[in-house]
């Protein structure tokens, strides 16, 4: 994603129950932007095609899609400002 800073935090699995996945972060506040998918292939990584292009389900923070490619880093970030927030992000191909 363009416009993304240096820092990222990586790595947090959750058990798909009625389609949805809760996970958890230990994080300060602070502005993020979440990438989530779902590991259909159990490989540990986002499977693409001979293009490159996402094989399985994907999506971003704020549900925002890119054009040809990711969302812009701006669009996707969002505030995580209080405990227990919550954040939806829709999965699709």
């Amino acid at each position: 994603m363009k416009g993304n800073p240096k820092h990222v935090y990586v790595g947090a699995k959750g058990m798909l129950h009625n389609f949805k996945t809760f996970v958890s972060f230990d994080i300060p506040f602070g502005d993020y932007v979440v990438v989530s998918y779902l590991d259909k292939d159990n490989n540990d990584v986002l499977t693409g095609n001979f293009l490159g292009m996402p094989k399985e389900p994907f999506g971003f923070s704020n549900n925002v899609r890119g054009k040809m490619g990711p969302p812009k880093w701006k669009d996707a970030l969002f505030n995580f400002s209080k405990n227990n927030q919550e954040i939806t992000i829709n999965l699709k191909r």
